[in-house]
């Protein structure tokens, strides 16, 4: 579907999940703009979080496309795995082109960007804390699927002080 179609049915989606009052993502269905407290990116970083099984993704500023993902935090990082078990998962692509992004948490919404990691050492290091908290077994498929990491960084304007 491309153009005015996919715009369209975007919007539709969009429509029913505020109806719904998701406010971004409703479970596996994408959304649109992440609702939640706005919260400036935290200076000191972001504190482990144990117990946060997922997050809310919003990509791009005008016509925001949500998801929730896995978190991993990584000295003091936030780090989100794009996964490809869904062939057609269309979110990493537009993090590569439109890196401009808020993550919610809980309640509260951080404004950043998403930068896709490509060192080796890094992505093993994820892979390994993702196998941790999720509990996925070496060797197993889940171990084995392609995966894009972003890390989710302060926007240029912004300065981690």
């Amino acid at each position: 579907m491309r153009g005015p179609r996919r715009r369209r049915a975007h919007a539709c989606t969009s429509a029913l999940l505020l109806a719904l009052g998701c406010g971004g993502p409703c479970g596996p269905i994408p959304g649109g703009r992440l609702s939640g407290i706005e919260q400036p990116y935290p200076a000191r970083g972001f504190p482990a979080l144990p117990d946060v099984e997922r997050v809310a993704i919003e990509i791009g500023t005008e016509a925001s496309y949500s998801v929730h993902t896995w978190v991993i935090v990584h000295r003091g990082e936030l780090f989100v795995p794009a996964d490809f078990f869904q062939p057609v998962k269309r979110w990493p692509h537009l993090a590569e082109t439109t890196p401009t992004a808020r993550v919610r948490i809980g309640r509260k919404v951080y404004p950043g960007r998403l930068l896709r990691v490509r060192d080796p050492e890094t992505i093993q290091a994820l892979r390994a804390a993702v196998a941790r908290k999720y509990g996925v077994e070496p060797g197993s498929w889940a171990s084995r699927v392609e995966v894009w990491w972003f890390r989710f960084a302060p926007r240029e304007t912004q300065s981690r002080r």
